[in-house]
């Protein structure tokens, strides 16, 4: 059996390169058969045990929606007859409405129907036009929460029987870090002070600018010399979000990290004091679920899919209220036994997690699609 897989992200969605790297490790668990990784590029992090994938370097040659239609109905069916591929996985909200192979879509991010301002407008209109069509026509649909089951059988009027449940899962290179590898990286990177963290896309919709102005109000109310790191994939030069920070009153005591290897990334995280997360959308929130599994406390948003897979392992808050978000980072800052509760309480979510085997969890679906 040979499988296709669409990694291109010419529509970016939540969650890229945790897809990247988990769909590395499923081919490796299934060598006993192939799989086209149809990409964007081949920067991400390759598993070494996958020499069953093809890869190829293709997408949309212009950021236009008619290129779109073409190399979705066009290209990428070609590229799977010509490896013989059974079935295509589509992951970036698309599908091909000219290929007869059973397709199956996973659906991460639906922050459109909420948000447009998050997108582009060529980009908003083209989901808009066309996300109801792709759903209709997928094999099945695949969903990392049951609150993006619930926006879809609601928004769109897909049946629930169609959609398919997969627990995502961190990958093992996030852990927790020992004494001495916390104050390597402590050293290494804010002069030996302890940090909260922020990991994810700066964009607007993970609310940076809040973030800001709740580390203000703490660095204000508490006279403390705790830092501020900001990992990211990249920031374009032009981001809005740069020139607000270049005038930030704190901005010596906030560092940002961009495009990291996963392992620098993964001790980092496990060397935060705490995980804050003040997003306003996410369907799929793998960040906090790393910092979990890493042993750090978790300040997350009170939207989405969040509330739903952190638990009572996470402070909850309200995003668009930086003063809320502020007294969340206060409370866990002087409270040492609320800080150990929230570890203690993520480990048994992450534990659960860890039972829902991914790769067969998605084997599974791969032998509904065949059938």
């Amino acid at each position: 059996m040979t499988i296709a897989i669409n990694l291109s992200d010419f529509i970016p969605t939540t969650g890229n390169d945790f897809l990247h790297s988990f769909f590395e490790t499923f081919a490796a668990s299934k060598r006993e058969y192939q799989f086209v990784f149809i990409t964007s590029a081949v920067s991400y992090k390759k598993h070494p045990d996958t020499k069953n994938i093809v890869r190829v370097v293709s997408c949309p040659r212009m950021n236009n929606p008619f290129f779109w239609k073409i190399w979705l109905n066009y290209t990428l069916p070609g590229i799977a007859q010509k490896h013989k591929a059974d079935l295509i996985i589509q992951t970036a909200n698309v599908c091909s409405f000219r290929t007869r192979l059973p397709q199956f879509m996973f659906i991460s991010d639906l922050s459109f129907t909420l948000f447009p301002a998050f997108f582009k407008n060529k980009q908003y209109r083209f989901l808009k036009k066309n996300i109801p069509a792709f759903l209709n026509k997928a094999a099945g649909i695949v969903t990392a929460s049951d609150f993006l089951t619930r926006e879809l059988a609601d928004r769109f009027a897909v049946e629930t029987k169609k959609i398919i449940r997969f627990q995502i899962t961190p990958s093992n290179d996030y852990e927790p870090a020992n004494w001495y590898e916390k104050d390597l990286i402590k050293s290494k990177y804010t002069e030996e002070k302890e940090y909260f963290l922020f990991n994810g896309e700066i964009h607007p919709r993970n609310n940076l600018v809040n973030l800001l102005k709740a580390f203000t109000f703490f660095k204000t109310r508490q006279k403390s010399n705790m830092r501020l790191i900001i990992l990211s994939k990249a920031v374009a030069d032009d981001d809005p979000f740069l020139e607000i920070f270049n005038t930030y009153k704190y901005r010596k005591e906030v560092n940002i990290l961009l495009d990291l290897p996963i392992a620098e990334t993964a001790k980092i995280i496990a060397t935060a004091y705490a995980f804050i997360y003040p997003t306003l959308y996410d369907a799929m929130p793998i960040f906090p679920l790393q910092a979990m599994q890493c042993d750090v406390p978790v300040v997350s948003s009170n939207v989405g899919a969040i509330e739903e897979m952190t638990g009572n392992a996470s402070l909850k808050t309200d995003p668009d209220n930086f003063e809320d978000i502020a007294n969340k980072m206060m409370l866990i800052f002087k409270d040492e036994t609320q800080r150990n509760k929230l570890i203690l309480n993520g480990q048994p979510i992450i534990e659960q997690m860890r039972v829902n085997n991914p790769n067969e969890q998605w084997w599974k679906i791969v032998e509904q699609a065949m059938a």
